[in-house]
């Protein structure tokens, strides 16, 4: 049986399994590494005892950069987020499944012709979707929470009408500034399992789309790249 595994810290909600074992129409062996400390996190070597196939989430995909070897995809954004054992050079490589997956979407909603893109957080995530906006040319602003947790660098008057937010927030972080649902269209949340937390922006019209479909292509990236069909 395919064994596969998520590294990172309150994974327990993880829909993971249930995903993969959709897509490949089977049942599959999966693990939750859920650890508390950076520290107690084992060598690559000892998750690869274990799995076929590594993903990994916040708040550890800056964990191996410097250990394995990083696609082009993690490269740019210095985060891995899924990890193989390459049988030919006997090497593990890195890939960011997250801006592979991001990249398809947001193509899809740049289409759309909005007016202009929030982007919030300052983690890997928020990275990703900052990369993809300036390849291609598109205006956004950034806000994200100080270490007193603030948001910096955001004011709603600054917001153009029709416009979008890519919520890269850590899970459980709610951003809904006042005023905001009346200049935004559409609001992207990377996690899942938060619509109710957000429930209200359909009162504004404001279109919510969570993070099950971002999930879904990751997974089929990750089955390509670990070879699983």
């Amino acid at each position: 049986m395919i064994s596969l595994g998520l590294l990172g810290r309150n994974i327990q909600h993880s829909k993971s399994q249930h995903v993969y074992e959709k897509l490949l129409g089977r049942s599959i062996k999966y693990q939750l590494f859920d650890i508390e400390n950076l520290s107690d996190i084992p060598n690559i070597d000892w998750f690869f005892t274990k799995v076929d196939g590594l993903s990994i989430t916040a708040p550890y995909k800056e964990n191996f950069l410097d250990k394995i070897n990083l696609d082009k995809s993690a490269e740019i954004v210095q985060s891995v987020n899924c990890i193989k054992f390459d049988l030919e050079t006997s090497k593990y490589i890195g890939f960011n499944t997250d801006y592979m997956a991001c990249d398809v979407i947001l193509k899809n909603i740049i289409d759309q012709k909005f007016s202009s893109f929030v982007v919030t957080g300052n983690g890997p995530m928020a990275r990703v979707v900052i990369d993809i906006l300036k390849t291609h040319s598109i205006t956004y602003n950034h806000v994200y929470r100080s270490n007193n947790f603030q948001i910096n660098n955001f004011d709603v008057g600054q917001i153009v009408p029709n416009s979008v937010v890519v919520n890269c927030c850590s899970r459980g972080v709610v951003f809904k500034p006042n005023g905001l649902e009346t200049k935004i269209k559409l609001f992207w949340d990377l996690n899942y399992g938060q619509d109710g937390l957000y429930s209200d922006l359909a009162d504004h019209h404001v279109r919510y789309i969570n993070g099950m479909e971002l999930l879904e292509l990751q997974a089929k990236f990750a089955l390509q790249i670990w070879n699983i069909k």
